[in-house]
């Protein structure tokens, strides 16, 4: 499996960059990690790079993986997610709305320094 999990220098966010197709056991490989992580160090904002991993998966199983795998693996409904795409890629787009739709604070983004400003916005009060 071709990608990185690195926590960002300010401690705010942790980043996977992924560089092969994303597929759902990939996902749920990456997930597992992201949530051990996230409880480790108390992270719950995320930010997957998959400009280079176009999303070769079926409707259904980008469904299943919102909707069932992330709730076996307990994660955390107020983390908050971006998923950074290549312009034009809309391989994701369903991903997003899965994710949503299961409860999960997820948005695409094709602008990096856009999706790590949206992760790192205060905290409303």
């Amino acid at each position: 499996m071709s990608y990185k999990i690195t926590v960002s220098k300010n401690g705010m966010h942790i980043r996977v960059r992924v560089d092969e197709a994303m597929t759902r056991v990939l996902a749920v490989e990456i997930a597992g990690k992201l949530a051990a992580l996230s409880a480790e160090r108390g992270i719950k904002n995320f930010l997957y790079d998959v400009r280079n991993a176009p999303n070769i998966e079926s409707i259904v199983d980008n469904y299943t993986f919102a909707q069932e795998d992330m709730a076996e693996m307990g994660l955390d409904r107020g983390a908050n997610a971006a998923i950074l795409t290549r312009e034009g890629d809309t391989s994701h787009d369903f991903v997003e709305t899965a994710m949503r739709n299961a409860g999960y604070d997820t948005r695409l983004f094709t602008n990096e320094r856009a999706a790590i400003a949206w992760l790192e916005q205060p905290e409303p009060e």
